[in-house]
């Protein structure tokens, strides 16, 4: 009898110790997040949530509020203690940034602000259609005492020449690789140190430890060139263009604002949106950088290349002459021209009420075009007498639904509308009731240049 209750009892605990547990690891956006230097890997309790792969626009896990994922990256949620049974995310809202903007392959289902996925595996992976708003994040895990994590695969995702490939596999385990694309076995190489390649590749590795084996890890390595471009160039491409190098010939700082720096270079300009370079306004600007180029609605911009873009090939000099926006009309801010540059444009202020906004306008009499600036708007107050021009010194970033907008900088009454010397006529006069370009379109103030007022010609110097 008690021979038969000690064989039950080890049957038991052998059927105990080999069963799974499934487990549950929140993530919480108000109270985990991620530290300084990894902004977008968050790892807690054997489970990382990884938006740092796939593309430039990295997500951020460490604002307090909300995780936030990005269109072009991956985001990967994988498991170092047992395999993913359900992964349950709560998003800000169901409008933007809702769970439905994730895909993977299946098992995903939304319900408002809650998007589940349900299977079984070591890492899933999500790809953003849009920027995605994650309050909560809960992976369910079926913890396996024979689990065997998958090893890391670690190296520069794109390269010039050659890269440096390690791989990492958990405390005890024997890792094995390929690089062939293949699904590697036991009697592929085995791991013992880093290695070298010199063309694009797919590693592929997997962990072993007691005749139990890990899911299979993968990562390719990128090998690519840069496509040599000046401004001008650029200004022929019809898309976006990645890896490309841009040749500076002594363009000009034209303003600077936060980490967006403007740069003219003849009649072209650019903006150089969020990269990593330091510039002042007047500055003159030489040699070649690496960058990713992006054509943003019309608007041309020069974005951080990962791990290239520097300044290391560019001299930067301090110039003496002032910067100088570039004039333009009205009519030419709605043909798009000078876009991405520091200009001047002069006229009338008008208010419109949209809904709960009040949206500012410049005009010509017949065009118009809008100002639009969150930080500047209370500039605009007071100045909507249309009795009065105002000169207003702006950037030209946006265009929206094919609608230009520019962002002021200054705003200021124009002064004295009409100086220098006439022609045809030896007086100014002391109205100007109807003002004429030499192509008989009517202006809300003189131009440089020569102009009909009141049917006289006269010639403005400003």
């Amino acid at each position: 009898m008690n021979k038969i209750l000690r064989y039950s009892l080890v049957c038991l605990l052998t059927v105990i110790c080999g069963s799974t547990f499934a487990t549950d690891v929140t993530f919480t956006s108000t109270t985990d997040k991620a530290d300084a230097t990894s902004i977008s890997v968050l790892t807690k309790d054997g489970i990382t949530s990884d938006a740092s792969t796939g593309g430039t626009n990295k997500g951020t896990f460490v604002r307090g509020d909300q995780y936030r994922v990005y269109t072009t990256n991956n985001f990967i949620i994988s498991s170092a203690v047992g395999n993913i049974t359900k992964i349950v995310f709560t998003c800000y809202g169901s409008g933007t940034g809702n769970p439905g903007l994730l895909t993977t392959t299946t098992g995903y289902t939304v319900d408002g602000v809650t998007g589940t996925w349900t299977g079984s595996a070591a890492s899933v992976i999500f790809v953003p259609t849009a920027k995605v708003f994650i309050t909560s994040i809960v992976v369910t895990v079926a913890e396996d005492p024979n689990f065997v994590a998958a090893p890391t695969i670690t190296g520069n995702s794109e390269f010039e020449t050659t890269d440096e490939v390690s791989i990492a596999g958990a405390e005890g385990t024997n890792v094995y690789y390929t690089t062939d694309g293949t699904d590697p076995t036991t009697a592929s190489i085995k791991y013992t140190a880093p290695f070298s390649i010199n063309a694009t590749t797919t590693v592929k590795a997997i962990a072993e430890k007691n005749g139990n084996l890990s899911a299979v890890a993968t990562s390719t390595f990128t090998k690519i060139t840069f496509e040599a471009f000046t401004l001008t160039g650029l200004k022929a491409l019809s898309g976006d263009r990645s890896n490309v190098e841009i040749t500076f010939n002594n363009a000009l700082v034209t303003y600077v604002d936060g980490t967006n720096i403007y740069l003219r270079e003849g009649d072209n300009a650019i903006i150089l949106f969020g990269t990593a370079l330091k510039m002042t306004a007047g500055q003159r600007v030489k040699g070649s950088a690496r960058f990713n180029y992006l054509n943003y609605y019309g608007i041309p911009e020069l974005q951080d290349k990962t791990g290239f873009t520097n300044d290391t090939k560019l001299t930067l000099t301090t110039s003496t002459e002032a910067v100088q926006p570039v004039i333009v009309s009205v009519a030419g801010l709605i043909k798009s021209e000078h876009v991405a540059d520091l200009i001047n444009v002069t006229g009338t202020i008008s208010s419109e009420v949209s809904g709960k906004y009040t949206n500012y306008y410049i005009s010509d009499g017949t065009n118009k075009v809008q100002l639009y600036s969150k930080n500047r708007a209370e500039k605009y107050t007071g100045l909507t007498d249309l009795t009065k021009v105002y000169s207003v010194n702006a950037l030209f970033n946006n265009i929206y639904k094919d609608a230009p907008e520019i962002d002021p900088v200054t705003i200021e009454e124009a002064t004295t509308p009409v100086e220098g010397q006439t022609i045809g006529d030896n007086s100014v006069p002391p109205t100007m009731k109807a003002i004429y370009n030499l192509s008989g379109q009517l202006l809300t103030a003189p131009q440089n240049g020569v102009n009909i007022i009141n049917g006289k010609k006269v010639m403005i110097k400003k």
